[in-house]
């Protein structure tokens, strides 16, 4: 994120300066939102309603290509199998959603971390790396 100004100097009396608020936000060639998903903290109780089907526990993360439009998603890969991932094609070449689920089998009392590894075919962001965190108390 930058902010910042532009202070021009005139030749009118009346209005010697002229002051200019510039704003602007840099993004990456290839950007993932949110960088980092917490499912937060679940009661064992209810992992076990949604294990029997009461309601589903969803989280989307968004790839985006800032610059082109021949994005790929080549493969996705979770570190621990803890959660399961899915991708959805929202803009050909551009944007992808990757839906992330907990696998409510493999998960533990305590806290749950894997690691969410989405291979690409931009060159250096070839691999991009989501942490997955839930806690079961």
């Amino acid at each position: 994120v930058y902010s910042g100004q532009v202070q021009l100097s005139t030749n009118y009396p009346e209005k010697p300066e002229i002051l200019i608020r510039v704003n602007g936000n840099i993004r990456s060639v290839l950007e993932v939102r949110p960088n980092a998903i917490n499912l937060g903290k679940m009661s064992q109780e209810r992992i076990d309603q949604l294990k029997k089907g009461a309601g589903s526990f969803k989280r989307p993360a968004t790839i985006i290509l800032n610059r082109g439009n021949d994005l790929e998603i080549r493969k996705l890969e979770l570190e621990k199998s803890l959660f399961t991932a899915t991708i959805k094609n929202l803009h050909p070449g551009k944007i992808f959603h990757i839906v992330v689920e907990p696998d409510f089998e493999k998960l533990i009392k305590g806290k749950n971390e894997d690691r969410l590894r989405i291979y690409t075919n931009q060159r250096g962001h070839e691999i991009v790396e989501i942490p997955l965190t839930l806690e079961i108390l």
